[in-house]
């Protein structure tokens, strides 16, 4: 997508993961919480 830029952050603990991203074209949120392990997050 041309003319896009998206911030991403992680919060990363032992039992869990949250995961926020903002795309700064539109002001869009997009927040994420997972579980334990990898599966979630890298999916």
């Amino acid at each position: 997508m041309t003319g896009t830029m998206t911030w991403v952050g992680f919060d990363v603990h032992a039992r869990s993961t949250h995961a926020a991203a903002i795309n700064t074209m539109t002001g869009e949120l997009r927040r994420e919480r997972f579980g334990p392990g990898l599966e979630g997050p890298l999916a």
